[in-house]
């Protein structure tokens, strides 16, 4: 999706970010100037922040760095605006504008806090201002990224104090992290879009669940399901009345479980664009992306499997993704696997995880090529033939494991299809349908149904949906939402 102008940090004057980023001849992830070439490269955005936005300067420092990894302490930015004869003079008026610290220095405003989370709320929440207010109040850009400014602070000062996020290994995913919630809102927007609101209702109420589960157990990749996700996915299928409840319930639940983190600042933000100004919801949700995938960059770095999977699913809701961003993606993943091969070997699960995550991109973004198939099929073989996979059913599988398996069949099913060979994709299909019914099967099951019926081959995509609707949903969470449905039946 390319961001508006009007909202999103300016472009790097050589490039993207990585462009940035590889130009550095020591291979560091941050580009500390050293001389005046160096400044000059990047004159261009920082003219466009300090002067053209009239942001103020710890800003513009903030924003160097998150944007284009551009290091520098703010007595360099002086000394260098001295050089090129730089001279603003703020009036009061503009800095009422521009964003404010209130008593706290700018040093104290960006050291980091070395209390644990529960005990760095006063600091992470107390002295922000009422930054849902002043966006509401201001339509100039940068107060948008002043906003999100101060979204990054909050993020980088709890992933410091998480565990979860302190790793070196480019290898490290979350753990006990389930994005289920995705899964069952993507299901019940599809329904309710088919007029199944019965089947609609059962996935959003499942949905609702997982997200309490996911704010409880206070995970980073929290933020963006529950903040960004959801609401892009509610505001694509137009259910304007489901986003609403969900931010009320999002931001209770925030407000009472998890005070000290970061998403109980956005969900309350995003709460109050929807209740005042819907169109700024719209236009925050679809212009924040990019500030995503930067802001996992800078915490956990360019080479590493969290920072990958957010990319890509940056350009999946993207309408119109750019090719060099993709390019970029594929590239990164090729790099990985290649990094994983050699260091944990050709059939573990995260070189294999690797793999198919290239490959399903190659899929979704680019042509797949001829050898696509066969290279599909070699990592399901090498996956089948793991030795901790011999002669036990997949249901005992660890759950990547089976995840990447579904995947594998979905992704051979639809190729096959796509290339004339109907019996071997309807081996993969029966193999597919075969699978447990778990993670992201779901809607894969979804966008086969479609596929098929476009291709007006009605009878398997019956078979299809039958095996779904029997198996979408945990039997606990089926007879628990039957009792209560048999309950409101009952009232007068």
């Amino acid at each position: 999706m390319d961001l508006p102008t009007d909202v999103s940090a300016p472009s790097a004057p050589d490039g993207d970010i990585v462009d940035v980023v590889r130009a550095h001849p020591s291979g560091s992830p941050w580009k500390v100037p050293t001389s005046a070439e160096d400044w000059d490269a990047m004159k261009p955005a920082i003219e466009e922040l300090y002067l053209k936005k009239n942001l103020a300067l710890p800003d513009v420092v903030e924003t160097m760095k998150s944007s284009y990894m551009f290091k520098a302490t703010p007595k360099m930015y002086k000394d260098r605006f001295n050089k090129w004869k730089w001279h603003k003079y703020r009036t009061k008026e503009r800095d009422s504008v521009a964003y404010s610290r209130g008593r706290t220095s700018s040093r104290a405003a960006s050291r980091p806090s070395t209390n644990p989370p529960a005990l760095g709320e006063r600091q992470h929440l107390g002295r922000r201002v009422d930054l849902s207010r002043r966006l509401l109040e201001s339509d100039d850009s940068h107060e948008l990224v002043s906003i999100l400014s101060g979204y990054r602070r909050a993020i980088r000062g709890w992933s410091e104090q998480d565990p979860r996020s302190q790793t070196a290994s480019p290898f490290h995913k979350v753990d006990g992290y389930n994005p289920a919630m995705i899964t069952y809102f993507f299901l019940g927007f599809e329904h309710l879009h088919k007029g199944e609101n019965k089947d609609g209702g059962r996935a959003l109420r499942s949905a609702f669940l997982e997200a309490e589960a996911l704010v409880l157990d206070g995970h980073l990749n929290t933020i963006w399901d529950c903040c960004v996700t959801v609401p892009q996915m509610a505001l694509t299928y137009g259910r304007k009345d489901v986003l609403l409840p969900f931010l009320r319930f999002l931001a209770g639940i925030c407000s009472i479980k998890a005070r000290s983190h970061p998403i109980s600042i956005i969900s309350r933000s995003l709460l109050a664009f929807a209740e005042k100004n819907f169109e700024q919801l719209h236009h925050f949700t679809h212009s924040s992306w990019r500030f995503w995938v930067d802001t996992i960059t800078a915490v956990l770095g360019k080479d590493n499997i969290n920072t990958l999977n957010i990319k890509r699913a940056f350009l999946l809701v993207s309408t119109k993704p750019n090719q060099a961003d993709v390019n970029d993606m594929i590239a990164d993943y090729d790099r990985l696997v290649d990094k994983a091969v050699a260091d944990l070997g050709g059939r573990s699960t995260m070189a294999l995880t690797l793999e198919f995550d290239a490959l399903s991109s190659r899929a979704r973004f680019s042509t797949p090529g001829p050898d696509f198939a066969a290279r599909v099929e070699d990592v399901l073989s090498r996956l089948c033939s793991k030795p901790c996979n011999l002669d036990i059913k997949p249901e005992s599988w660890q759950f990547q494991d089976r995840q990447m398996y579904r995947g594998c069949c979905y992704l051979l099913e639809g190729y096959l299809e796509s290339t004339g060979d109907a019996e071997r994709a309807r081996v993969y299909r029966d193999m597919f349908l075969a699978a447990p019914s778990e993670g992201d099967w779901v809607q894969y099951a979804l966008r086969m149904e479609s596929r098929l019926r476009l291709a007006e081959k009605d009878s398997e995509a019956d078979r299809v949906k039958a095996h779904r609707l029997e198996v979408q949903l945990p039997e606990k969470i089926v007879k628990a939402l039957e009792a209560e449905e048999g309950e409101l039946e009952e009232l007068p």
